[in-house]
Order: C-alpha cells, then sequence, then structure tokens
C-alpha cells in the first residue's frame, strides 16, 4: 500500500474512531502513549511545525512576521493536528493528537490577535488560496521535466481558475474544485500535454474521494 492509500485509509479510518465494543478508544490510547512518551509527542509537533513552514512560509514574509511571530502562528495553526494508524496493538487503529486536553483558545481568535485585522485578512485570503495553489504546484511539478513547463502566467491563470471553482468550505471534502468547469475553461490557456497533467489531478482527487468516502458521506462538494 503506496503513501497516499495509507493516508485515505487512516483518514477514513479516523472518521470512526470512538471507543469500540471492546472498549478501546483510539484518542484515549494515543492520548495515553503521548503522555508516556513526550519524545513522540515532540516528534509529531515538529512533523506538523515542518509542514506549516513549508506551507505558509510565503505569508510569514508577506506579513513581516518576526521569528518569534511566525513561530507563534505555526503553533496556533496546527493546535488540535494528529495523525492515525495501525500498529502493534493487535491491528486496532489509534489516534494520536497534539494537545487534545491542553488549553484550546479559539484559534480564528487568536491567530486575529496575534496578527491584528489586516494581518488577519491576509491570513483569511492565502488561506482560501492554498488549495488552489498547492495544487497548481503539483501541476507544474509534473511538467517541469517535459517540453511543456507551465510559465508564470499560466501558474497564475490557474491558481485564479481553480480558486473560482473552489468549494466555500474546501477542507470539508477530499474532492473539493468543480473539474468539470476547470477542465472545460483550462483549455484556453493550457497545452494539451498540460492539460493531461491537470486531468491526472482530477484522477487523483476521484481516486482520493472514493477512498474517503464514508467519511465524506453527505458532505462532498463537489459537481
Amino acid at each position: 500500500m503506496d503513501d497516499a492509500t495509507k493516508a485515505a485509509a487512516n483518514s477514513r479510518k479516523a472518521a470512526t474512531s470512538s471507543a469500540d465494543e471492546s472498549g478501546w478508544d483510539p484518542k484515549k490510547e494515543g492520548t495515553a502513549f503521548l503522555n508516556r512518551h513526550p519524545e513522540a509527542r515532540q516528534a509529531l509537533r515538529e512533523r506538523f511545525l515542518a509542514g506549516v513552514r513549508s506551507r505558509y512560509g510565503a505569508l510569514f514574509k508577506t506579513l513581516g512576521l518576526s521569528p518569534e511571530q511566525s513561530e507563534q502562528l505555526a503553533l496556533l495553526i496546527i493546535r488540535g493536528s494528529g495523525l492515525g494508524g495501525t500498529g502493534a496493538n493487535g491491528g486496532k487503529y489509534i489516534s494520536f493528537t497534539l494537545d487534545p486536553e491542553g488549553p484550546k483558545p479559539e484559534r480564528g481568535n487568536a491567530i486575529r490577535n496575534l496578527l491584528g485585522e489586516q494581518g488577519w485578512q491576509k491570513y483569511l485570503e492565502y488561506e482560501q488560496l492554498l488549495p488552489a495553489r498547492e495544487l497548481t504546484t503539483k501541476v507544474a511539478s509534473r511538467l517541469s521535466f517535459t517540453d511543456a513547463p507551465l510559465s508564470p502566467t499560466q501558474s497564475d491563470q490557474l491558481v485564479a481558475l481553480l480558486a473560482s471553482n473552489q468549494a466555500k468550505e474546501p477542507k470539508v471534502s477530499v474532492q473539493q474544485f468543480n473539474w468539470d468547469a476547470i477542465l472545460r475553461e483550462a483549455r484556453e490557456f493550457l497545452s494539451p500535454t498540460q492539460q493531461t497533467a491537470l486531468e491526472f489531478s482530477r484522477a487523483e482527487a476521484d481516486f482520493h474521494l472514493a477512498m474517503n468516502r464514508p467519511a465524506n458521506a453527505g458532505k462532498s462538494t463537489s459537481k
């Protein structure tokens, strides 16, 4: 099973991670494990922080944050993050969540207080465009060693197209874009080779949606 398949399977299981008939509670077991192994909690925290620094690094620079402020924002962004999987526990699912019982400030208000009103608005704009930017980066990566790489102008056009055809609440569903409209309109500025790379992203989205269908039942915002 590849990483994408594992991630999808873990996400699906996480949706039903309450205590089972034997009394096994994935979240409580994960919390107990992290309490017994603080080094594992720190490793988990660093993993999520590394991801935030990569995904939000451009925003940190745009906002002109100091290293201390950047770290504060990163810690707020990862608040409550977690992952899960099966391991040496008889094959049972276990869920590891950062700070599940710690202080839980309202995330949005905490970020707003840190950044100020202008910074908060820039954060919201960045968050809204993040899925479109990340998908565009994947498409550009697939094309980087072909004879049809995305130009800066095409990248900007694709980000705008994806953002304009994105679900209002993109985190609700794995399939968060109106792919029919995207592929139709992308023909106006992408070459056939580039369109094929974009179509691969749709196939990926369909695959992850299928793998996560139990978790997303009744929540899909795709068209």
